[in-house]
């Protein structure tokens, strides 16, 4: 069927609320009310519409809460508080470079005035980047005014993100059980590109050429491409990270539901423009390939004309214009945003090597889904993303891909579940080699892992590097200086803030 009018579940309303209460706020704290207004009201009625529409529920998404669910969701749950608090979240342990950013935002959303504005050597500015992951523990600080609890609290509400991505995603499975959630949660947290691997056939290749000692997950410290394990990706970014996995958890729940793609996918803006980006280019080819095996392209083009679309449509495009102060002023040389192809010169076996990378999952999940446009969609994003650049980290590359690996990342989780739940005792050497290729991959990412040092386990350290406040961090470099602030005060941006 083309599309089925199955009802938004309560879960799946809960998800989207999660994605768009920090929008809501942002459109309501930043923007003039004439146009923030009207745009939480459509909001409000898209999900309204979503949650009580009419439609032929047949029951398969409901989830039957039983003891069995309720004590493998609690152990669930506290598996990904434990996970949160060993990759730093809430400074409860070590924190990554990354870090510096989130602190610095968070601080400033706490301590100054929405929207934050900054004044330095004459020159005005004001916060312009994708800071709806900061905007709710941010208001929990204002409230307590306490840094420190809006960091705990940070690392709470990006855990409750992990699980209701779990929960959407586990309905969406033809046949559950609750101990389905655990490996949910296990392939989450251990899947990852073979980049370890990669970067040992790397040194055999080019044994002049030293390993990057920056981060592991980098193949080539001479090729600025990276392909990221999800530890890696809640480590270094959990604001971006956990709507992207809540995002794509929804996709699957709602796969030829295209009226509601645009909704589904519009908040991500608000997290992460590169995020953003993949999902675009991934819903996009997919639906292209959903419209040539289906043979019903009317019909496709005609589902995409729905209220839900429209007011995704409408709330990503205000927050554009907020971020196109951002994007459209003028930066010099050094800001290093100029988008072009990767040039791997001497080294042409890094891009075979990053293609193997995620290619090697392949392998197991073909012959289950040849015929699935999902499978060849991750891949097409996936063989691109290597071959382009953008920025001083190339996050176009590295967050860009976080859709497609996510993905790859569910169907895994899927091809492991069907070989577990198989009455073909075939199947289990099978998925005994993917827990193998899981752990493999795991352990090399583990070193994201910490335990606290030279402290209580639940006392506070932040990673604030050298830098005495967040303007000497956001201009010590051009790049970093035209990252976070809009300097110029004639943007469109300025026109829609208070």
């Amino acid at each position: 069927m083309l599309n089925s009018k199955k009802p938004t579940s309560v879960l799946e309303t809960v998800a989207l609320g999660y994605l768009f209460i920090p929008i809501v706020v942002f459109m309501l704290s930043w923007i003039k009310l004439w146009f923030a207004i009207p745009i939480v009201i459509l909001i409000v009625i898209a999900l309204c519409k979503m949650l009580f529409g009419k439609g032929s529920d047949d029951g398969s998404s409901k989830i039957k809460i039983s003891p069995s669910f309720i004590v493998c969701s609690a152990i669930c749950f506290v598996l990904i508080l434990l996970l949160s608090y060993f990759i730093g979240a809430g400074g409860f342990t070590a924190q990554p470079f990354d870090s510096i950013k989130h602190n610095y935002i968070l601080k400033d959303l706490i301590e100054q005035p929405w929207p934050v504005r900054y004044e330095m050597n004459g020159d005005k500015g004001v916060l312009c980047y994708y800071i709806a992951g900061y905007l709710i523990p941010a208001l929990i600080g204002k409230i307590t005014s306490s840094f420190d609890v809006a960091s705990a609290f940070s690392a709470i509400w990006h855990a409750i993100g992990i699980f209701i991505a779990i929960l959407v995603f586990y309905s969406s499975l033809n046949k559950r059980k609750p101990s389905y959630l655990l490996i949910i949660f296990a392939v989450i947290m251990l899947f990852a590109p073979f980049n370890a691997l990669m970067q040992f056939l790397y040194m055999i290749i080019y044994p002049d050429r030293t390993v990057t000692a920056f981060h592991f997950q980098w193949i080539s410290e001479d090729i600025n491409v990276q392909l990221s394990s999800n530890l890696t990706m809640l480590r270094y970014v959990f604001p971006q990270s956990v709507p992207a996995l809540i995002v794509i958890s929804l996709l699957f729940s709602n796969r030829k539901r295209y009226d509601r793609w645009a909704l589904i996918a519009s908040p991500l803006l608000s997290f992460s423009v590169f995020t953003f980006l993949g999902i675009v280019e991934l819903m996009l080819i997919l639906f292209l390939f959903d419209m040539i095996k289906d043979k019903n392209v009317k019909a496709s083009l005609k589902s995409i004309l729905s209220l839900e679309n429209i007011a995704g449509i409408i709330s990503a495009s205000m927050f554009l214009l907020y971020l196109a102060g951002n994007i459209m002023q003028t930066k010099p040389e050094g800001a290093e945003s100029t988008f072009k192809l990767v040039d791997y010169g001497e080294l042409p076996l890094v891009l075979l090597l990053h293609e193997i990378s995620w290619g090697l999952w392949l392998v197991f999940l073909f012959k289950t889904n040849k015929k699935e446009p999902l499978l060849w969609t991750v891949s097409i994003c996936l063989f691109l993303f290597p071959f382009f650049e953008f920025g001083h980290y190339n996050d176009l590359c590295i967050r860009g891909s976080m859709p497609a690996l996510i993905c790859l990342c569910f169907l895994l989780a899927k091809e492991l579940i069907g070989a577990l739940k198989s009455a073909n005792k075939r199947l289990l050497p099978i998925a005994g080699i993917v827990i193998a290729l899981l752990l493999s991959g795991g352990f090399s990412t583990l070193e994201e892992m910490h335990l606290p040092e030279n402290k209580s386990i639940l006392s506070q350290v932040y990673y604030w590097d050298e830098y005495s406040n967040s303007l000497e961090f956001y201009t010590e470099y051009e790049w970093t200086k035209f990252q976070y602030i809009n300097w110029e005060d004639n943007s469109i941006s300025n026109f829609i803030l208070r």
